[in-house]
This record gives structure tokens, sequence and C-alpha cells, in this order.
């Protein structure tokens, strides 16, 4: 993989923590990462580890998992773009927070 440059991942089974660190070192060359709904496990082995992604012109994401887990063990480049997607659940009428009036 050491020629790798693009990796996205869409919805695929949990992956843990250590996997996708090992896959970032072992991919020097990435310049481009997106993340859509990957669950990521933890690994309490891996707290103080970190991987630099030195080649990193942008990283996307989606989703609370991979947000929590994941940037903690990244170096990212000063300059590199990232997006941060988060889906929210839209709220039903009947369940409006307060200060909104529902017409009909």
């Amino acid at each position: 993989m050491a020629n790798l440059t693009s990796l996205r991942l869409f919805r695929m089974a949990s992956i843990s923590t250590r996997q996708l660190l090992d896959f970032f070192e072992g991919a020097p060359h990435l310049r481009q990462v997106t993340l859509f709904s990957c669950p990521l496990v933890p690994d309490n082995a891996q707290n103080r580890r970190l991987v630099s992604l030195t080649c990193l012109k942008s990283m996307s994401t989606l989703g609370p998992d991979v947000l929590s887990h994941l940037f903690d063990h990244l170096l990212i480049p000063v300059g590199a773009y990232s997006e941060i997607q988060v889906d929210l659940p839209i709220p039903s009428t009947e369940a409006a927070p307060p200060g909104f009036l529902i017409t009909s």
C-alpha cells in the first residue's frame, strides 16, 4: 500500500482504531481520506499512539464514531482540508422544542 494516495470507506462493518492506524502507517502517501459511516471500535492499547499523515490534503468524515476515536491519534499537516459531516435527526412537529411556532 506504499503508493496508495486515496482511501474511501463507506458503510463497512466496524473496524478497530488499531487496524485503521496500522493501515495509515502502511500508506504514507495518502492525500485524500473519506470515511462515511464506518463505526470505529476503540482500542485502549492505542491511547498514546500518534500517526502522521504528512501528505494529507483532504479528509472527509461522516458519523460521530469516526470523530471520537480517530482524530486523537492523527497528526494532520497544517493547511489540510477537513470536512466533518454529522447527521442530525429531524424533530417531529409533535416534539418541537419551546420557542418554535408550528401552524397548520
